[in-house]
């Protein structure tokens, strides 16, 4: 009766097993449209999906007409026409079906997750991975290597929802080498970094700050200047109403104000 119990135990264990396997890799379906991209010989291809765990959920990504394996004429045609193509990631595949013409198409994609994918991310620390969330990473084409290259700049194991944001938003290991050098204080967080790539502070917001005496600003010195609009044109301008070298809690405070606007710096000229 034991081994009976022992055995039926053990079965239950390997369906579940089962499950949870066949859970992960499930094929996901969804929709998807395209359009002509200003850029010559780019598209937008926009992604929706209904994940089970986060409800709708759309990306929108320019991307090479040609990696898609389709060229200008089968989207410009004159009429609607069926038209079939895969966008491949290292995550997984999108086998998308519909139509297109006149610039602009759309119709219903199969997403399926690489296996391979799964089992370098988890020898990573990402274990358990959805296929929701090998869609994410799909979607903006998240890499073995670029989780390699963040985690040798100082990132390994972030949360994945972040290392996700850090791919989509162009928080690589050389954007992160450079704002470190120019940044004063500690390792930015994860967050801190994913707002300074969003307010797009770079090498050269920083460096045409440290020309008007401001060099090494902090984290957050960086993200207030840089949401409030002050670089260093402005900067200029606030010198020539008599402010030099302010503290940036007080050129933050004259910005929030707007005590000195370019209507001003008009006037004055006049």
């Amino acid at each position: 009766m034991r081994n009976a119990i022992c055995c039926l135990a053990a079965t239950l264990l390997l369906f579940l097993a089962a499950l949870g396997s066949a859970e992960v890799l499930a094929a996901l379906p969804g929709s998807w449209s395209i359009a002509v991209a200003n850029d010559a010989g780019h598209v937008r291809l926009t992604v929706r999906t209904r994940e089970r765990l986060h409800g709708f959920h759309e990306s929108a990504l320019e991307i090479d007409l040609a990696a898609l394996g389709l060229t200008s004429s089968q989207l410009n045609s004159s009429t609607l026409r069926p038209l079939t193509f895969t966008l491949a990631r290292e995550a997984g595949s999108f086998a998308c079906t519909g139509s297109a013409g006149l610039g602009r198409g759309g119709g219903d994609y199969v997403f399926t997750p690489n296996e391979t994918f799964l089992g370098k991310m988890r020898e990573r620390g990402y274990a358990g991975l959805t296929s929701d969330q090998q869609l994410r990473a799909a979607v903006v084409d998240v890499t073995v290597g670029f989780v390699d290259r963040i985690a040798a700049a100082g990132y390994g194991r972030l949360a994945y929802d972040k290392l996700v944001a850090f791919r989509a938003i162009g928080v690589d290991d050389d954007y992160i080498r450079a704002i470190r050098m120019l940044l004063s204080g500690p390792l930015v967080s994860a967050s801190d970094m994913i707002a300074l790539r969003a307010l797009n502070v770079d090498v050269a917001y920083l460096s045409a700050l440290a020309s008007v005496g401001y060099p090494h600003v902090s984290t957050q010195e960086a993200v207030q200047l840089r949401a409030l609009g002050i670089d260093a044109a402005y900067i200029k301008r606030v010198a020539t109403h008599g402010f030099s070298h302010l503290p940036i809690e007080q050129l933050v405070r004259l910005k929030a104000l707007n005590v000195i606007s370019e209507r001003s710096q008009e006037l004055a000229a006049t």
